[in-house]
């Protein structure tokens, strides 16, 4: 390799932090041959855990409300998305426990609840599309799940249903854009 090519592998990984997985696909070669070039020329590498730190994700725990880094990999696969430790977890659980709630649970009542306000109070028929005969949902147009005045139900059925919150979040259907 000439000695342009060979500075600007030493750029891409010193300055830029790319790995050399990256810069081996960039110069269409083996990860291997470039780690061998960056040796040889007195660039010292990075460990394992150096070189994903670009990637780590961090989170706030649900209990404590400390800042930690999510872990995919053993015992902690548990924790991972919601505490920080196995003490803030114990408890979380022991919450839900006596609250009677699920991880995701925000308020409000059971869908059932609402599918019987809807059944005594509203028509079996989708109130954008029309549609008969198929399964309807309940949706809150303030979305506040505790406000069941008739003026702020609405009947959907399942697609428009799922539609409608996908037009008004911004992050899209179900997070994803």
């Amino acid at each position: 390799m000439t000695p342009e090519v060979i500075e600007e592998i030493i750029r891409l990984y010193v300055v830029d932090q790319k790995s050399t997985h990256v810069i081996a696909r960039i110069f269409d070669t083996s990860h291997t041959t470039i780690r061998r070039i960056l040796k040889a020329n007195g660039v010292k590498m990075r460990s394992h855990v150096d070189a994903a730190l670009p990637q780590v994700r961090y989170n706030t725990c649900v209990m404590c409300g400390k800042t930690f880094r999510a872990c995919n990999t053993g015992e902690m696969r548990k924790l991972s998305r919601k505490c920080c430790s196995d003490t803030c977890f114990r408890e979380l659980m022991r919450n839900i426990q006596l609250n009677n709630q699920n991880l995701n649970w925000k308020g409000g009542h059971s869908q059932g609840h609402y599918q019987r306000i809807r059944r005594e109070t509203k028509e079996e028929i989708c109130e954008w599309c029309g549609k008969i005969g198929c399964r309807l949902d309940t949706h809150h147009k303030d979305r506040n799940k505790a406000n069941n005045s008739l003026d702020n139900i609405m009947v959907l059925c399942v697609s428009c249903h799922a539609y409608l919150h996908y037009i008004e979040d911004e992050r899209g259907l179900n997070g994803r854009k």
